[in-house]
C-alpha cells in the first residue's frame, strides 16, 4: 500500500503536461595567475551558484578547498605553522558535524554542533592571520572566509533549534 502512495505521487510530481520552468545561468569564467606559487584562482562573473545544501557534503568541500590552499603557502616556518592549525580547525569541521549526525540525544547533538561552531570559527580567525600577513592572495582567502562564516552561523542555527526543542528542565544554559 505504501508503495502505491509513493508511485502516485511520482506520477503526479513528473506529469508531463507539468512542464518545470526552464532557467538558464551562464558565468564566465577567468583564471587568474599570481606570483605566489602555482596558485589559480578562478573568478566567476554573474550570479553566484546555489550554496550546497548538504551540510556533510558542504563542510567536507570546505575542508577540500583549505588543504588546496595550503599547498599554495610559502615554505616557512611561520606558514607551516599557520597551515597546520587551519588544516586541524578545518578538518575538524566536518568531522565534527558528521559526529553531531549520529548524536544519540539532542543534548549530545547540541554539544558536538558547539564544537562545528567554535572550529569553523577558529578557521575564521587562521584566515584572518594569513590575509593580514600577506602570505596568501586575497582573492584566495575571502571566499574561505565567507564559507567559514556561513557555516559559523549555520552551526549558530542548529543550536537554537536544537535548543527549542528541548523540554524547559534539560536545556541547556546559554
Amino acid at each position: 500500500m505504501l508503495g502505491r502512495r509513493i508511485s502516485k505521487r511520482r506520477e503526479r510530481a513528473f506529469h508531463p503536461s507539468r512542464k518545470p520552468a526552464a532557467i538558464t545561468v551562464r558565468f564566465e569564467t577567468r583564471e587568474i595567475s599570481e606570483g605566489h606559487g602555482n596558485c589559480l584562482i578562478r573568478e566567476e562573473s554573474g550570479p553566484s551558484p546555489l550554496p550546497e545544501r548538504d551540510l556533510a557534503k558542504r563542510t567536507k568541500r570546505f575542508a577540500l578547498d583549505i588543504m588546496a590552499l595550503i599547498e599554495t603557502l610559502p615554505r616557512e616556518m611561520a606558514s607551516r605553522v599557520l597551515a597546520r592549525q587551519l588544516l586541524r580547525c578545518a578538518t575538524s569541521v566536518g568531522a565534527n558535524y558528521r559526529g553531531a549526525k549520529r548524536a544519540r540525544s539532542t543534548v549530545e547533538f547540541i554539544s558536538k554542533m558547539g564544537l562545528v561552531e567554535e572550529e569553523a570559527d577558529e578557521c575564521c580567525y587562521w584566515l584572518d592571520l594569513l590575509s593580514e600577513s600577506g602570505r596568501s592572495p586575497l582573492q584566495a582567502i575571502v571566499p574561505l572566509r565567507q564559507e567559514a562564516s556561513e557555516l559559523v552561523a549555520i552551526a549558530i542555527a542548529s543550536i537554537q533549534t536544537a535548543r527549542k526543542r528541548l523540554p524547559a528542565n534539560r536545556a541547556p544554559r546559554t
